[in-house]
């Protein structure tokens, strides 16, 4: 008798805590719709290297809830390529964008370097409109395979030259290297309207069709690194809303990928509170585009990651304070110290011991400043940097010796989170392969029978002498 009045009360304790976490979490709009209403416009967030730890860690920096744990459907994603149990985002934004597997580095081609058809060019058959945003370069991976067909994702420049002549009507993110003025004279021909700097995007996008934002000549500012009032780029919510708005303009249909691409780059560099405050700017984005779904009614709102990157590792020793007061990245930093003090080894050492201090709250001794100094390779100084950094505030990654090792300089092969909202989100529940997300995208708008889902294995391939990542 007293053993099932402890069963009862331990079953109505637990009953009680559910229903206490789903008040807490699930808010109204972040609900799945009724599967009977179909959307008329999607949203596909794409997180780049925004694996289960960059979710915790984000979480933790925030110190609250996400936007994400919110949302009333979520499942996970199985992220491998043809070349291996790793995929780099080339390879895994194609099968986002188009639902079949290929090799790392491959734009929008299958694995026989066939062209892939993609979401978007079913949505346009449709008469929608649509658009990718991202913080890195429109021309880089992930953007890249929403738009462009390419056998290497370094040929940046024919990715361009296919950007300027498609049938997007909004391309916001970094890249001005790659639009000479003789391209960007083709796209104005086409119909684009250039747009440069945060002022300029805010009047442009009220305007109307074909907006082409090039914020820098590589990839936009770290969240860790802009400049407050100050900043001249845009934030990645700012382009989100812009595009939102032109897409949207008179009630079309739309569909928009947005990245938030600087979360992999972090994790890359190993920089560990530089990847937490791109992990929350990316939520904050989630955050916005649910607010204004809820309102629409009618968009279905689609999250996930290409991979997660960096094996990155969340230690008891975490220190959030020392986290949450890192006042910029380690990039930034080196590029300080670089660039002011030449091929000279004491003021350089000077130098960074004095921005970690200033930066970070971090001593460094007198070996992590040359071990950080005389590091060799592009990104190397850096990365040293913000591995020693990251370890000191708890957070792990691969060692360095093992990353340099790899072909994709540090992804990891982790199921990625699969979040969904809005009408058809019920269609996202559970696990799948990442190929099947653009086929039920499809299916869910009308467009498709959403039949992309195959299991197909990895193809080992011989290692190649490029990184790719």
């Amino acid at each position: 008798m007293k053993r099932s009045q402890h069963l009862i009360t331990l079953v109505l304790a637990v009953a009680a805590a559910t229903i206490v976490v789903g008040v807490t979490l699930a808010a109204p709009i972040a609900a799945a719709a009724p599967e009977s209403k179909r959307p008329r416009s999607v949203v596909y967030l794409i997180g780049d290297g925004f694996g289960p730890v960059q979710v915790t860690l984000g979480r933790l920096y925030a110190g609250k809830a996400l936007a994400l744990d919110g949302m009333a459907v979520h499942g996970s994603a199985r992220t491998y390529s043809l070349t291996g149990a790793v995929t780099d985002s080339a390879a895994a934004a194609t099968s986002l964008a188009s639902g079949v597997k290929t090799h790392n580095g491959v734009i929008g081609q299958d694995g026989d370097k066939g062209e892939a058809p993609t979401v978007f060019d079913a949505a346009e058959r449709a008469g929608m409109a649509t658009g990718v945003v991202t913080s890195t370069r429109v021309t880089h991976a992930t953007p890249a395979c929403f738009y462009a067909h390419a056998r290497n994702r370094g040929m940046e420049n024919q990715i361009a030259e296919q950007l300027v002549g498609s049938d997007l009507e909004v391309a916001l993110g970094g890249g001005a290297r790659f639009f000479p003025a003789e391209r960007l004279a083709k796209a104005k021909a086409n119909g684009w309207r250039l747009v440069q700097d945060r002022k300029a995007l805010r009047v442009e996008a009220k305007r109307g069709d074909k907006l082409l934002g090039l914020f820098n000549d590589s990839h936009v500012r770290y969240g860790l690194d802009r400049r407050g009032e100050d900043e001249t780029e845009p934030t990645l919510l700012e382009m989100t809303d812009a595009a939102l708005d032109v897409l949207g303009k008179d009630g079309r249909a739309f569909a928009l990928m947005v990245e938030g691409g600087r979360i992999d780059h972090a994790g890359h560099a190993h920089d560990a509170a530089a990847m937490a405050r791109e992990a929350v700017d990316f939520d904050a984005v989630v955050a916005r585009v649910l607010q204004r779904a809820e309102a629409a009614g009618d968009w279905l709102v689609v999250i996930t990651a290409d991979h997660a990157t960096g094996n990155a590792g969340i230690s008891e020793r975490i220190d959030l304070e020392a986290l949450r007061g890192a006042r910029a990245s380690a990039e930034e930093v080196w590029n300080n110290v670089r660039r002011g003090h030449g091929d000279d080894y004491e003021p350089k050492a000077a130098a960074l011991t004095k921005l970690a201090a200033e930066r970070w709250s971090v001593e460094l001794d007198a070996d992590e400043v040359r071990a950080v100094i005389e590091a060799k390779g592009r990104y190397e100084n850096a990365t040293t940097l913000a591995h020693i950094v990251s370890e000191k505030m708890g957070v792990a990654f691969f060692t360095l010796d093992e990353q340099r090792g790899q072909l994709t300089h540090g992804h990891d092969g982790v199921d990625v989170p699969v979040w969904a909202a809005g009408p058809g989100a019920a269609r996202f529940n559970g696990n799948m392969n990442n190929t099947e997300i653009p086929g039920r995208i499809e299916a869910a708008l009308g467009l498709g029978a959403g039949a992309r889902s195959s299991e197909t294995p990895p193809r080992r391939t011989a290692p190649g002498k490029r990184p790719v990542y």
